[in-house]
């Protein structure tokens, strides 16, 4: 599984959110672009954290940690779980 995916979404309208650099007041790592929401994972002092927003710019979840994310938002942990790897290790195994 890579560790890092990020996604373009073609044949469809322009993504209208600008991708910072910051999020919440913490460096990006990546964004991870579906045809609903765009995803920032984030740097955040006992690992990623992850915020996301709607296609329209609105804030959907903010500085959550991968299980808080699938708890409270799981259509949009959904879409982001396959593009993950829990462990950077279990990528090159």
């Amino acid at each position: 599984m890579l560790t890092l995916l990020i996604a373009i979404v073609c044949g469809h309208e322009p993504l209208r959110i600008p991708l910072a650099s910051v999020v919440d007041g913490r460096p990006v790592i990546v964004h991870l672009v579906s045809r609903d929401h765009v995803v920032s994972v984030t740097t955040g002092p006992n690992g990623p954290l992850y915020s996301a927003k709607s296609k329209d710019g609105e804030m959907v979840a903010s500085g959550l940690t991968l299980r808080e994310l699938r708890e409270e938002y799981p259509d949009v942990y959904r879409r982001l779980h396959p593009a993950i790897s829990a462990d950077a290790s279990a990528a090159r195994e």
